[in-house]
């Protein structure tokens, strides 16, 4: 396997930046990046979360870094690269924390209900086959406070009490990514089962909020397809799936 661990081994380390995943994105179009490289930078003051959600990081104290990846074949499942995304981020981090850390549906990664880390893939596609994925992670590191607006936020240095190298933090996820992504192609149905196992709440009662209708409503999770979409339960003969933009779960 290490002689194949080509993610993370090319580097891209920059000072200050709007986005890494935007800098990717920018490389990518102009054909001037290779498959594994990660674009890393210790102040990034435009992080892009989902929608237009953005990812608020203090200078020199988080990782925030965007891998590109040149898939050898496209004809995989998409939700398993939000699972991989996901069981990456979260074993990085169980690696150096002393709290548990689970996955919130899709790919968010908690502490408790609180979150530590944050994750956007963007897909390029060629045809009808996934081409390319740029993946944005941002993990809270060493930072010890946060904006009144980010209450439900933590960092490895609030949970352990001590900061944290960040390249040691680079080394391990790149570790994790590597160790994931063949199964992409050759053994996916190892997958599933470890998202699983690291899926907060999973066949436990929690709230969630219907995009739809607005209404909010308790009910279990029961299983997760290879689309990453929930099967939930809220009644013996209520039983649904939904995307990511069609729920969201209320776990504080």
């Amino acid at each position: 396997m290490e002689k194949d661990a080509v993610i993370g081994k090319r580097k891209i380390m920059l000072g200050s930046i709007d986005s890494t995943q935007i800098f990717a994105d920018a490389l990518f179009k102009q054909n001037k990046i290779l498959h594994g490289t990660v674009v890393v930078t210790k102040d990034q003051y435009m992080g892009k979360g989902r929608n237009v959600n953005a990812w608020q990081s203090l200078s020199g104290k988080n990782f925030t870094g965007s891998y590109f990846i040149r898939h050898v074949r496209g004809d995989f499942n998409i939700g398993l690269l939000q699972m991989i995304s996901a069981i990456s981020v979260c074993n990085t981090i169980n690696y150096f924390s002393k709290n548990k850390a689970m996955i919130k549906w899709p790919n968010d990664v908690l502490i408790g209900k609180k979150k530590i880390s944050g994750i956007l893939i963007n897909n390029y596609w060629r045809g009808s086959q996934i081409d390319a994925t740029i993946m944005g992670i941002g993990i809270n590191v060493n930072q010890s406070e946060f904006e009144q607006n980010l209450v439900n936020a933590t960092s490895l240095f609030i949970e352990n009490g001590a900061e944290l190298d960040l390249n040691n933090i680079l080394h391990r996820l790149s570790w994790e990514l590597n160790q994931w992504f063949p199964l992409l192609y050759q053994e996916s149905d190892k997958i599933k089962p470890s998202y699983i196992s690291l899926l907060s709440h999973f066949n436990q009662p929690v709230n969630m909020r219907i995009v739809a209708t607005g209404e909010i409503k308790s009910g279990k999770i029961i299983d997760v397809n290879l689309h990453c979409h929930i099967l939930v339960q809220f009644t013996q003969d209520d039983i649904r799936i939904f995307d990511i933009d069609q729920v969201k779960l209320l776990l504080a």
